[in-house]
């Protein structure tokens, strides 16, 4: 009877333990499962996986099984199954175009996306279309339907891929709901009900001839389709609104005026672009419309970002491990350090703290003979780094006895070898933080990044300008 009980309770254990697994995070490699099923006349194939699942685990990393750790990683955000409401699923010309380009897509779900993408660390990000019923509340005119838990979850996370892209300078394509979500993250609005109130075209018809549209001058994709007017698909039921002050350019409209194409005014990459139509659709069946030249430039600006040559700090308290990547492989790993209040999303002057974020790296400094390939400059015994926000020579490198209040002295030990991390200098603001470099460290830095100094010395052999390099700091992730 002893044993019985004992038989039972061990059993009740793995069970328990089992559940935890499934829907607690110990099953993180999550693989996608192809299905194709016919709705409203058109044969639908998709990859998908239960949402339970996938929001079950801890850090999931979600992908179709393949093997391609050559390739550059393009984050893929995942929609809502137009087959089963309770999956998560992406239609399969996404992947067949993406993989045709030479990329390897990774499938980002709706919880802990940011967690997620720091799992991949991916090269592009693709915000895709999809039925979207919060993006209704967006628009400037009434639109029925109120936004459901599931459908504020996945606004959120368009927010979050998005602001990720820029955050790390990332080539990001935006399509249909992807390319609305990009509108309304860089200020725009939405204006619903277009098939039934000013279009003249019927936007919605995904099986119909397409409609053309003009692609405006001087603009990212009028440089990658090469022509002024080409037909394109559409299936979209509110667009872009074309009176609110978006931080963005209408690249494309149809002849009814809506928008077809935006880019940002301030794009954080080579390749920033949201249409409004389905390229995945048309490059699927073989129609031109400049499809495969859409996703083939997206595909060489993921390829270039991939080729880069990336010095990625990941920072726990004031220290912190510095790995050397190239093409997607670690060159190098070591110890490093950085501020003496660790490191943040928020820099301030003189508050200690090293910021969150991609920056080139630029000018390379130091006190004597330099083995470099990158531009660099020696320190004579008059140069100073002002840090005085309120001069005009704020976070600039500067000889002695100028107009400011204070200034760094550059002719020290800790910058014997030394790069400029090229944080707050494109723009600089007042008061956002100044000298931040990678240098010389034993210890905590005043905001800097430290590393040994032979370690210094082969960072700086490393380093090609021809790859352009650049500094990822980030906060290292809990598990």
């Amino acid at each position: 009877m002893q044993n019985k009980k004992l038989i039972f309770v061990a059993a009740a254990l793995i069970t328990a333990i089992v559940t935890v697994c499934l829907f607690s995070g110990g099953r993180d490699n999550i693989r996608l499962r192809e299905h194709c099923f016919v709705k409203n006349e058109r044969t639908i194939c998709e990859y998908s996986v239960p949402m339970r699942r996938a929001d079950g685990a801890r850090n999931p990393k979600i992908t179709l099984g393949h093997n391609c750790a050559e390739r550059p990683v393009v984050a893929v955000l995942l929609a809502q199954s137009d087959y089963k409401d309770n999956r998560y699923a992406i239609e399969k010309p996404y992947v067949d175009v993406l993989i045709d380009n030479e990329l390897c897509p990774v499938f980002i779900s709706w919880t802990n996306v940011n967690e997620q993408l720091a799992i991949w660390r991916p090269d592009g990000i693709l915000v895709p279309g999809g039925t979207f019923a919060i993006l209704h509340s967006q628009t400037v005119t009434e639109f029925a339907g109120d936004p459901s838990y599931r459908g504020l979850r996945r606004g959120f996370a368009y927010t979050i891929m998005l602001d990720y892209a820029r955050h790390h300078k990332l080539p990001t394509l935006g399509i249909c709901a992807g390319a609305q979500k990009m509108a309304i993250f860089l200020g725009g609005k939405l204006i619903g009900r277009i098939n039934e109130f000013g279009a003249t075209i019927n936007h919605k018809d995904i099986h119909g001839p397409g409609h053309e549209i003009e692609i405006m001058p001087n603009t990212l994709l009028r440089r990658i389709v090469g022509q002024k007017d080409i037909t394109v698909n559409t299936s979209h039921n509110s667009a872009i609104y074309d009176k609110a002050a978006g931080d963005f350019i209408v690249s494309a409209r149809a002849p009814d005026g809506i928008i077809e194409a935006i880019e940002p005014k301030n794009p954080w990459s080579d390749f920033v672009l949201g249409v409004q139509w389905h390229p995945e659709l048309m490059a699927a069946t073989g129609i031109s419309g400049g499809a495969s030249d859409i996703f083939s430039a997206f595909a060489d600006a993921i390829k270039t970002k991939h080729a880069m040559q990336r010095i990625i700090v990941i920072a726990d308290g004031t220290r912190a491990i510095v790995s050397l990547v190239e093409g997607g492989r670690t060159i190098a790993t070591f110890p490093g350090f950085v501020g003496r209040r660790g490191a943040g999303f928020i820099k301030r002057e003189g508050d200690g703290q090293t910021p969150f974020g991609e920056y080139r790296m630029g000018l390379v400094f130091g006190t004597g003979e330099l083995d470099t390939r990158m531009p660099h400059r020696v320190i004579k015994e008059d140069d100073v780094w002002v840090d005085d926000p309120k001069s005009p020579q704020y976070n600039t490198w500067q000889k002695r006895g100028g107009k400011w209040d204070s200034a760094e002295d550059m002719l020290i030990d800790e910058y014997e070898f030394g790069a400029v991390i090229e944080y707050n200098t494109d723009t600089i603001v007042p008061g956002r933080g100044s000298a931040i470099f990678l240098h010389v460290a034993t210890g905590p830095t005043a905001g800097c990044v430290g590393v040994s100094r032979d370690d210094m010395q082969r960072i700086l052999r490393w380093m090609d300008p021809a790859k352009s390099p650049v500094m990822r700091i980030e906060p290292k992730r809990r598990k």
